[in-house]
């Protein structure tokens, strides 16, 4: 009986059929591990891969991040519309402030109508649009008068400019009371340009 060149190889260099079958062996697995055996690596699809996973993490965080973003933005927002204020009630409210103080050497004063003085001028900034801040006193005069400005309001707001002038030179006893009256016009020239529908 003659045998088959076939049977005559060692089992490992038998073809995988033949192999199998001198062996009882057939099942898929067992294919793929003498493959792998042979070829020393196998195939792993990208988005079984790790870094493929990790990739997918860190896309998930930054949509997170940027997410919560966009929601912290519109809350604050929505915050700073509902507290926003008006420009006369940012007036009124640093007015406020400034009565307050309690101002007890000529230094103090000078602060204090320096103070005044610079927000009054922001405030008609954001009411009327007015740049006054770069001016001198008789330029915001004359600018207002040009403006067709109510003249009582002229009159009251260069009163209390000229006051922050003058209070280097005042006696320093009278200036409390002089203090006082000059915050009382400004909140009259705050009164003076709301809306008529608040006065």
């Amino acid at each position: 009986m003659v045998q088959s060149p076939i049977n005559q190889l060692p089992i490992n260099q038998m073809p995988i059929n033949q192999g199998l079958t001198n062996q009882g062996l057939t099942s898929q697995g067992l294919i793929k591990r003498e493959a792998f055996d042979i070829y020393d690596f196998h195939y792993v699809p990208f988005w079984r891969s790790r870094t493929f996973s990790v990739l997918i993490f860190c896309v998930v965080v930054l949509l997170l991040l940027f997410l919560g973003c966009f929601i912290h933005r519109i809350i604050k927002k929505r915050r700073e519309e509902r507290l926003k204020l008006t420009p006369w009630q940012w007036a009124e409210k640093e007015i406020a402030k400034l009565s307050d103080l309690q101002a007890t050497n000529k230094d103090e004063f000078k602060f204090l109508y320096f103070s005044l003085t610079d927000l009054m001028k922001q405030y008609l900034h954001k009411r009327y649009g007015w740049r006054l801040e770069e001016k001198t006193d008789e330029e915001i005069e004359h600018y207002l008068e040009e403006c067709k400005a109510d003249p009582k309001f002229v009159e009251d707001f260069v009163g209390i400019l000229k006051s922050s002038l003058t209070v280097k030179f005042a006696d320093e006893s009278a200036l409390p009371d002089q203090v006082k009256k000059d915050l009382e016009i400004a909140r009259g020239v705050v009164e003076m340009t709301m809306p008529r529908e608040l006065k």
